[in-house]
């Protein structure tokens, strides 16, 4: 009984292995085509499944009244997905021209040639550091207590 088992473990194993090969090999071909369907995707631009499809009648079918759908080849192409301007706009483009050529500096924005307080805080604070690094450093019970450590009294 002992060597049936054995020789089953074998087949299974040796079954495992093949069976994890493929396993990998399919998923490594499913990662593949997905990245190139995203790619493709990408160059396409947004479209419907109507665009995809086509229109729901055809030409002939439409009355006199009605104007015929246009389809995806009829409709110019559009690269406002991609962000990249295409047409030029003069009135906005003017507009924007303008105030960036207005660089007057408001007056309640304007700065004085006095100091801002955050200069003098800062001017301040590099004096202190200073100071603080040519004190000596403490040791000892004085460490001890400005690091808020408390000692055990000794009985």
């Amino acid at each position: 009984m002992q060597p049936d088992i054995t020789k089953k473990l074998a087949k299974c194993e040796e079954d495992l292995k093949r069976w994890q090969t493929r396993l990998k090999k399919a998923t490594n071909k499913v990662t593949e085509l997905d990245r190139l369907r995203r790619r493709l995707q990408a160059k396409m631009g947004p479209v419907s499944m109507f665009d995809l499809i086509g229109p729901p009648f055809s030409d002939k079918d439409v009355g006199a009244d009605q104007q015929p759908v246009k389809t995806l080849a009829d409709r110019p192409r559009s690269n406002a997905h991609l962000g990249v301007v295409t047409k030029r706009e003069p009135d906005v483009m003017e507009a924007a021209v303008a105030v960036a050529n207005d660089l007057d500096i408001p007056a309640f924005l304007a700065r004085s040639d006095e100091p801002q307080l955050v200069d003098q805080l800062k001017a301040k604070r590099a004096k202190q550091v200073e100071t603080d690094k040519k004190k000596m450093p403490l040791t000892g019970a004085a460490a001890l207590e400005a690091a808020g450590v408390r000692r055990k009294k000794k009985a």
